[in-house]
């Protein structure tokens, strides 16, 4: 994706900047990973001219890099606001809890504490209130484990039963990875065929994503193997 034309078009619009921590003595910057907020590698944000984190990548595609310049941007014109509309102030709760400088706990509050937000906003708050509970069920979970994987994917079937469905790209890939592993303990082809479908229409349309999807594939045709005639189930 960085060699492609339309990353280099991108690149000529803002001020790139490659840091590699190489734990190397000497080196310049030796804890920059660290002090930006980063936990693994790579670690992609937009800095402002004092070197503050404004905003981070949420998708590593051209127009992810595009949205987390646009959100830089966002940032400072809102940051700086005496008042903000419902509108504004939700877009800002976003951005900072995106940016790790308020805590789930501080955005839901603020985000709860809106006033009478229009249809507009109250969608987007809830849509973001569903993304905190997806990260915050996934927290302290050792999801390498196949029976806590199994455990949480019924819990988000529990949820997408009742009508909540992340519709954030950080939530919407684990909901529906671990409904995926839920459905195979389950052996429910129906409920597979769905959360793969979703995932499917979120990431489909990515290359990166063709051996992700060839795999599940693999995995349903052996669930429907042993699966009964009629598999009862889905959401």
């Amino acid at each position: 994706m960085l060699s492609t034309d339309e990353f280099k078009a991108f690149a000529a619009e803002v001020v790139p900047f490659l840091h590699v921590t190489s734990r190397v003595e000497g080196e310049h910057h030796p804890n920059l990973l660290e002090e930006k907020g980063g936990r693994g590698f790579p670690h992609v944000v937009a800095l402002d001219a004092k070197g503050d984190v404004v905003a981070t990548l949420q998708e590593r595609t051209v127009e992810g890099f595009r949205k987390m310049m646009k959100g830089a941007g966002d940032f400072a014109a809102l940051s700086g606001k005496e008042k903000r509309t419902p509108a504004e102030e939700m877009r800002l709760v976003r951005l900072l809890h995106d940016m790790d400088r308020i805590e789930a706990d501080e955005a839901r509050a603020r985000a709860n504490a809106l006033v009478e937000p229009d249809e507009a906003v109250k969608k987007d708050r809830d849509d973001f209130l569903v993304m905190l509970d997806v990260v915050g069920e996934l927290e302290g979970k050792n999801l390498r484990e196949p029976a806590a994987r199994v455990e949480v994917g019924k819990t988000f079937h529990d949820w997408w039963k009742a009508g909540r469905e992340p519709k954030d790209e950080a939530a919407v890939q684990p909901f529906f990875i671990l409904m995926l592993d839920y459905a195979e303990a389950e052996k429910d082809v129906a409920l597979f065929e769905k959360a793969l479908g979703k995932l499917r229409e979120a990431f489909g349309s990515r290359p990166e994503t063709e051996r992700f999807f060839k795999n599940q594939e693999g995995r349903l045709a052996k669930l429907k193997e042993a699966a009964p005639p009629e598999p009862g189930g889905g959401k």
